[in-house]
């Protein structure tokens, strides 16, 4: 009888040891689930969430958050993109001073670029201030076609 019990108590010592290592493994696979989802969510996250991005594009519509996402969309535009059928909308009020001066006035968007053929890059999208506000633009008066906007 006491092999028994011993027999026994070695059987109940080996189980109580599997469920602690099977406690173990499972505890490690739901951490592990646990980073995989963590991860897979912030691949996914708009990078405006986290505060480093000027503007966001969906489908070639752009949100634009702050002064150099205006820049960005006036070079993509005086570069050949005329985002037809396209949305522009601000998120935010827009402060210009840090791109623009009397030293170094707004630089249209949209431009004439050249005489003979088509020398003009024209916006062809819509823009939506979404009610918000554009501050702080220095304009060069000297220039025809001086604004905001150049060509559109």
């Amino acid at each position: 009888m006491i092999n028994v019990k011993r027999k026994n108590n070695n059987l109940v010592e080996e189980n109580q040891n599997m469920s602690k290592r099977a406690t173990k493994k499972s505890c490690g696979k739901m951490i592990l689930s646990v980073v995989i989802s963590a991860a897979l969510m912030l691949a996914f996250m708009p990078q405006r969430v986290f505060g480093d991005t000027n503007h966001t594009e969906d489908d070639g519509n752009w949100t634009i958050y702050n002064a150099q996402g205006m820049v960005e969309l006036r070079d993509a535009i005086n570069g050949g993109n005329n985002f037809r059928d396209k949305k522009i909308t601000l998120a935010n009020d827009i402060d210009l001073s840090s791109m623009c001066s009397e030293e170094n006035p707004w630089e249209p968007i949209g431009v004439f670029t050249s005489w003979g053929g088509n020398g003009y890059t024209n916006f062809y999208g819509t823009f939506d201030g979404a009610g918000n506000k554009i501050s702080n633009l220095y304009l060069n008066g000297e220039n025809d076609n001086t604004g905001l906007f150049g060509f559109i």
